[in-house]
C-alpha cells in the first residue's frame, strides 16, 4: 500500500511540475509588453519577477530589474521596495547606466516621495562621489541645495538668471 501511495505522490509531483512550466524568454517578453500596453501594472510585476528569476542571464534582465522598481511605485506606491530594488541594481550592475540611474532614483525617492531628507542627502552625495562627471550631477547638486525647500520658494531661472522676485510674483518692472 505504501508503494502505491509513493507512486501516486510521485505522479502527482510530475504532473504539477509539467503544469507549472515557465514560458520561454520570448513568450514572457511578449506577455510583459502586452500587459504594459493594457496598463495592467500589477500583472506585469508578476511576469517581470518571473522573467528575472528564470532568465537571470538574459540581456533584458538588467533593464527589467530597473523597471521593476518603477512598476512597484506605479502600482503600489511601494517606495521602500523600489529603493531595495534600486540597491540591487547598483550591486548587480556596477559601472552601467542603470547603476547611475538607480543611485539618482534612490535620492529622488527619499527626497520627493518619502520626505526623508537626510537619507536623500546621503544618497545624492554618494551619487556625486561615484559619478561627479555624469550629466545628472548638476541636477543632483540642485536637489541637494533645495532639499526641504517648498517648490513655491525655489527661484525660477529666467534668461539663465535665478530671480526670487519672479518666483514669488513680485517682479519689478
Amino acid at each position: 500500500m505504501s508503494k502505491l501511495f509513493a507512486m501516486l505522490l510521485l505522479s502527482l509531483l510530475f504532473g504539477l511540475l509539467a503544469c507549472s512550466k515557465v514560458k520561454s524568454e520570448k513568450e514572457l517578453l511578449a506577455d510583459i509588453q502586452a500587459l504594459e500596453k493594457e496598463e495592467k501594472v500589477a500583472d506585469a510585476i508578476k511576469l517581470v519577477e518571473t522573467f528575472i528569476r528564470h532568465y537571470p542571464e538574459s540581456k533584458d534582465t538588467p533593464n527589467f530589474t530597473s523597471k521593476l522598481a518603477d512598476l512597484y511605485i506605479l502600482a503600489h506606491k511601494d517606495y521602500h521596495h523600489a529603493i531595495d530594488i534600486h540597491n540591487d541594481v547598483i550591486k548587480k550592475y556596477p559601472g552601467s547606466k542603470l547603476e547611475v540611474r538607480s543611485q539618482f532614483m534612490i535620492g529622488y525617492i527619499y527626497a520627493n516621495e518619502l520626505n526623508e531628507l537626510e537619507n536623500a542627502r546621503v544618497a545624492y552625495e554618494e551619487f556625486l562621489n561615484k559619478f561627479p562627471d555624469d550629466e545628472l550631477a548638476a541636477s543632483v547638486k540642485w536637489e541637494i541645495e533645495n532639499l526641504g525647500v517648498d517648490i513655491s520658494q525655489i527661484p525660477i531661472a529666467v534668461d539663465g538668471q535665478s530671480t526670487p522676485e519672479k518666483a514669488n510674483g513680485t517682479s519689478k518692472k
